[in-house]
């Protein structure tokens, strides 16, 4: 076993034998999950944040093992060998020293090694260079702290040099989906959300353009999915690949899908990691945070204890996510701007915070039968056009006429809806619960003539098909 792994295993048994006086000696030093290589010392550090966060935030190796991800009986003993191998305590200042030193190494280690691939692709020099400094000074300053050891400093040198790679960073878009940042998908229960999320994975999965966001090659894509079964992943997916044209083989081969319907905390974290690590994954797509999130949906600490270390993992591994996130409870929303949809998410606002861009779906408005994709944080990164070439945010969709063979297609009018005129309510509540009364029967029932019937039917083309014929 490496001297490393030993010190990361004696610093979790300095925790487990005083946590509380322990435990402000290794957040001083700036020991985080990242600090970590062996994966059962991962879980069990993850473990520990999260009863840290939480009263009466007792840790304990007991309450520990059984939050860390595996059997509890093997976690136990393996906590239980954490503890014998550190004598004493006292010793947690030095055991902290040590996963830091080793921390630093491995990150200038991978500097350097990003640097000689940057130079052999034809990276700027002074760009390089500014790296190079910058990951030398995290790993030379041993009391640096957090902030400097684990968020190298960016010198205007490096941004003035830097050259930004498209094809290399963005999956989707001009950077909507882009490596190290994540997206908010949110909308109202039951609206189809699952299903667009879906068709998006594929379609990048297959490098194949959805809903007018481009996707410049396949890429490799994880999707976990708390709610949909394999027999819904299949009625699903099958629809969506006949209807979009995909590849079968590249989906097959670039599309992974887990039903991961009791994961969450550290067991989510240490799924992630592994999977990230051995797959190679280019986007994570999460369907939904209330499943994978812990007790209060609602709550600030808990979306941060959710969030942050996912942000680590799409940092370290240069992956993009896309969470789908339910809308709250109906709320005035009066004087809101377009760009403030993004505040749509349910609970904490420190989701819309730390989004990088975010994207809506809305039900049709009232007289519309078409429902709205609205692109709102940094929607210009989404580089929608419209037939003119001129950017919008908004693509108006149509749901697949078959429920049983579900699927999002872009509506042949991407118009503004028109207002409705007067009577046209009554003409559509009264066609949509008659489907096979003619027009004259509308015109009766609703005190309308029948000309301005047949006018108001031929905005909703579901409601009007056959009714001409019809006495």
């Amino acid at each position: 076993m490496k001297d490393s792994t030993l010190a990361e295993r004696a610093l979790l048994g300095a925790l487990l034998q005083e946590f509380d006086r322990v435990s402000p000696i290794v957040q001083a030093a700036g020991i985080t999950s990242a600090s970590f290589t062996d994966e059962v010392c991962i879980s069990a550090w993850c473990a520990m944040e999260l009863l840290r966060s939480r009263k009466p935030g007792i840790v304990d190796p007991l309450t520990v093992a059984e939050k860390m991800n595996g059997d509890d009986g093997e976690n136990l003993l393996a906590l239980s060998e954490m503890v014998e191998s550190c004598p004493t305590s006292e010793h947690a200042a030095y055991y902290a020293e040590q996963v830091r030193t080793a921390e630093r190494r491995r990150n200038l280690h991978l500097a350097v090694t990003m640097a000689a691939e940057q130079l052999s692709k034809g990276g700027a020099v002074d760009a390089v260079a500014a790296d190079l400094l910058a990951a030398g000074e995290a790993s030379g300053s041993s009391h640096g702290g957090p902030l400097v050891d684990t968020f190298p400093p960016i010198r205007y040198a490096h941004l003035h040099a830097l050259e930004v790679k498209p094809e290399e960073t963005h999956i989707v878009g001009r950077g909507f989906l882009r490596r190290g940042a994540w997206s908010l998908l949110t909308g109202g229960t039951g609206i189809g959300k699952s299903v667009l999320a879906e068709q998006m994975a594929a379609g990048v999965a297959c490098g194949k353009s959805v809903f007018g966001l481009t996707v410049a090659r396949p890429f490799r894509v994880l999707m976990l999915t708390a709610e949909q079964d394999e027999e819904t992943l299949k009625r699903d997916l099958e629809a969506i690949a006949e209807h979009d044209g995909l590849d079968a083989d590249l989906l097959d081969q670039n599309l992974q899908l887990h039903h991961a319907y009791a994961l969450d905390g550290p067991e989510l974290v240490t799924a992630l990691d592994g999977e990230f690590r051995r797959g190679k994954f280019d986007l994570l797509v999460v369907d939904n945070y209330q499943a994978f999130s812990a007790d209060d949906i609602n709550g600030s600490r808990e979306w941060k204890l959710f969030i942050t270390p996912i942000s680590k993992l799409l940092k370290e591994y240069g992956a993009a996510m896309l969470l789908v996130d339910h809308t709250g409870k109906p709320a005035e929303r009066k004087g809101w701007g377009r760009h403030d949809s993004v505040y749509m998410a349910a609970g904490t606002s420190r989701k819309a915070n730390g989004a990088r861009t975010s994207m809506e779906l809305y039900s049709p408005a009232e007289g519309d039968e078409r429902y709205r994709l609205h692109f709102g944080k940094n929607w210009e990164r989404a580089g929608v056009v419209d037939a003119n070439g001129t950017p919008i945010r908004d693509v108006y969709l149509d749901r697949a006429p078959d429920a049983h063979s579900p699927f999002w297609t872009p509506s042949d009018d991407q118009s503004e809806p028109e207002k409705m005129v007067a009577g046209e309510r009554e003409v559509v509540d009264y066609a949509t619960a008659h489907p096979f009364d003619g027009v004259r029967k509308v015109a009766d029932a609703t005190g309308c003539s029948k000309s301005k019937v047949q006018r108001i039917l031929a905005k909703h083309p579901l409601l009007s098909h056959g009714r001409d014929e019809k006495a």
